[in-house]
This record gives C-alpha cells, sequence and structure tokens, in this order.
C-alpha cells in the first residue's frame, strides 16, 4: 500500500521555496496574501488567505506529479464566518485543464481554527490543486487558515540506450537491462506476473527479468537461433506451486473510537452490544453479548469502521454470533467511502446461510479498494428479529510463490 502523507508547507511568498507556486483569485491585501494559506502555521487572524470578495479561488503548485488522495482546510483563527461553506476541489498536470475531484455543500458552524479533512472518492494524479469556494458562511470576505494536500510522489522510471545495451534510471540508481538473446532468455526467465508478446517481434523485447533462475526451475524461455522470430518455450515442473497470503489489519478495539483514528458505528446499537465489540481482537467470541447487534425489532442494519486514513481492502473475514443461527446475514453489502456520507457499493454478497456460532466465513471482493470508511449493510439475514456479527476484519491478499 503506498505511502500517503500530508504534505508539509512551508510557503514565504507565493513563489518560494521553489518549486512551489501560489496562485489566488485575488486578495484583501498583501497581509493576506495565498502563500500565507500554504506556510504551515495558523496562529493568529492575520495568518490566513483573505479574499477580496465572498468567494473565489486559491490554487498550489506541488512541482512534480505527485498522487493526490485529499485535502485539509483550517478556518482562520477568529473569523469563522469567512471559512468556506459550498466549494469544490480540481486536480490538473498543466493548470489549464481541471479536473473535479471533490464537492461539498453546507459546511457550516467552523470554530475557530477548525481543521476539516476530505478525503476523494479516488485517487487521482496531477501537479495543481485548486480550491474553488462558491460560497463562504456569511462574512463579506473569504478566509482561509490553512491548506494541507494528502499525497504522495509518482515513482519515475526512465531507460536510457546506449548503442545495443538497455539502462534503467530509477531512484537514481542506474541499472543495467540484460538484452533479449538467447542467452539472457536462459539464464534469466521472465519476472513472475509478466508476459512476453508473441506476435511482437523477438528484438522488440527489451524488458527482461535481471535476477537468474536458479537451478532453472520454474518456467524458462529459449530463443531457437535457427529461426528467425521463433520462440521455444520449455516449461520445468516444480512442485512448488503458487500460494495466497493474507494480510489483515488488526484493530483491537476498546471502545467506539479508541485506539485512535479508529472509529467504530452503526445504524443502531443493543446495549452492551456495541459495534466496537465486532472490531476487537479477532478472537472467538465467548458470550452471546461479545458482539456487534442491533437494536430490539431492528431486523435489519449496518456497522462500519472509519480507519481514520485510506486503506486497501481486497477481503473480510466474520465471525457469527455466539447464538442461534437466525442473527447472522444472510444477504448484505460491502461499502466504501472518503468522507463518511457518500458511500460506493464495492460488492453484495448472497445466499450466505448455514451458520454456525462463532463460524468464521471469508469473503472475497471481485477486486482491491481503496477507501477511508468501510461499512457493512445487511439486507437479510437468517430469520431472526435482530442481526449480529460477533467479529468483523478487513484485509488484502497477493499470491507468492
Amino acid at each position: 500500500m503506498e505511502d500517503f502523507k500530508w504534505l508539509e508547507n512551508a510557503m514565504t511568498s507565493n513563489t518560494t521555496p521553489i518549486p512551489y507556486i501560489v496562485e489566488t483569485s485575488g486578495q484583501y491585501d498583501s497581509s493576506y496574501a495565498g502563500w500565507k494559506a500554504f506556510n504551515g502555521t495558523n496562529i493568529s487572524s492575520s495568518d490566513c488567505w483573505s479574499s477580496n470578495e465572498n468567494n473565489g479561488w486559491i490554487s498550489f503548485y506541488i512541482g512534480d506529479k505527485y498522487k493526490i488522495g485529499g485535502i485539509a482546510i483550517t478556518s482562520r483563527v477568529s473569523e469563522v464566518t469567512g471559512a468556506p461553506k459550498d466549494f469544490k476541489v480540481y486536480c490538473s498536470n498543466d493548470n489549464v485543464n481541471w479536473v473535479e475531484v471533490l464537492y461539498k455543500t453546507n459546511e457550516i458552524s467552523w470554530s475557530s481554527s477548525e481543521k476539516r479533512i476530505y478525503y476523494f472518492d479516488k485517487i487521482i494524479n496531477g501537479k495543481f490543486i485548486k480550491l474553488d469556494v462558491i460560497s463562504n458562511n456569511g462574512r463579506v470576505r473569504l478566509d482561509v487558515g490553512q491548506i494541507n494536500i494528502y499525497c504522495t510522489p509518482l515513482k519515475k522510471r526512465m531507460v536510457l540506450q546506449n548503442d545495443n545495451s538497455y539502462y534503467s534510471l530509477s531512484e537514481n540508481t542506474l541499472i543495467h537491462l540484460p538484452d533479449n538473446s538467447h542467452k539472457n532468455m536462459i539464464l534469466h526467465g521472465i519476472e513472475q506476473s509478466k508476459e512476453i508478446q508473441l506476435d511482437v517481434p523477438f528484438t522488440k523485447h527489451n524488458y527482461l527479468n535481471d535476477t537468474p533462475v536458479d537451478g532453472a526451475s520454474g518456467k524458462v524461455f529459449t530463443h531457437d537461433i535457427g529461426k528467425i522470430n521463433a520462440l521455444g518455450i520449455r516449461e520445468i515442473k516444480e512442485n512448488k506451486s503458487f500460494e495466497p497470503i493474507f494480510t489483515w489489519y488488526e484493530t483491537k478495539m476498546t471502545s467506539n473510537n479508541a485506539p485512535s483514528p479508529l472509529v467504530a458505528s452503526a445504524s443502531s446499537e443493543n446495549l452492551p452490544r456495541l459495534a466496537w465489540k465486532a472490531f476487537q481482537t479477532y478472537v472467538t467470541s465467548t458470550t452471546i453479548d461479545d458482539c456487534w447487534l442491533t437494536n430490539s425489532g431492528e431486523t435489519l442494519g449496518w456497522i462500519q469502521l472509519d480507519f481514520g486514513t485510506v486503506k486497501t481492502i481486497s477481503q473480510l473475514k466474520m465471525m457469527g454470533r455466539n447464538s442461534s443461527t437466525g442473527d447472522k446475514p444472510m444477504e448484505f453489502t460491502v461499502s466504501g467511502s472518503n468522507d463518511g456520507t457518500n458511500f460506493t457499493e464495492l460488492q453484495r454478497f448472497k445466499q450466505t446461510i448455514d451458520w454456525a456460532s462463532n463460524t468464521e466465513r471469508l469473503f472475497i471482493l471481485n477486486k482491491s479498494h481503496s477507501f477511508r470508511y468501510y461499512r457493512i449493510n445487511i439486507l437479510n439475514n437468517n430469520g431472526h428479529s435482530v442481526s449480529g456479527i460477533a467479529r468483523i476484519q478487513f484485509g488484502y491478499k497477493r499470491e507468492v510463490k
């Protein structure tokens, strides 16, 4: 999973330090210039960007292309009615063509120097980010105390050619790439999960695995020198097979908001069977109360976990409540969100029957997803007047040899 971080801002003018650049639709005067929204501080009422109108935009050039996943906006000290109310966020690679990544309305009731975090529904690549405020909370001028960007640099890779040799420039390191001679094909094989296009002339294949195949195990590719562009493939059998590796997020919750930054919530709770109990240490439940349960008479409901940051999942496992089978989910959806309000349905599971007490069930999604919030919405249970789940754990899968 990629290492997203909040970009540390320390602007001292609209163009320093290099390569950052701040542009705005306008400013009240030079004491409230746009760069102050990216200077890393928000200590007084003058430490902000203030527009000359009650709306406007401010953009930030990051420099190199980044993967951008969210934005944080902090209100001005004291003047909270100048904070954004309705606004959009855009990203761009050229400062001309912009893509909308976020639209928020009715962001009201700001407190002094309050930071609000907004994660995008999907990650986007870009060099520029723009906050376009349509209206504020009533003041004559628009005020923004601080803006932070949630992002990670795109990894760079460059291939250089010198005569018939190829080199890869990655992380400031020059690496020699073997050519596609029959000798190198035999020595090196091809990297797992990669492929060779058989309909492309063999002399055009230049990206081969540069790690020798020890003892010629696995799949070995050989080139028949006697025929032009003829590729012979020889497979050597071995006993090893691809095994799935499951990685699970350990939540170990002790209340609905501990440990930080985790937050568990549900459509309803049946005391003492609270939402967090489904996300505590993943062990077999011991009593009928060691679980999450909907309120009396509420057959259906949802339970969700806020990780506090974006997490990638491709699977989840659930354990049935230590009780009769009727309260366990039969049909449910898994949804994801980055703002806790707008959810995207990721997959629907049906006919999950034949539960038993403390039985674990593994559910594999069709593909990986990256969100901050994940919600399980029970659409139908196995016949009880309430629904419950003893344990829930999210994770992802990869295959190794």
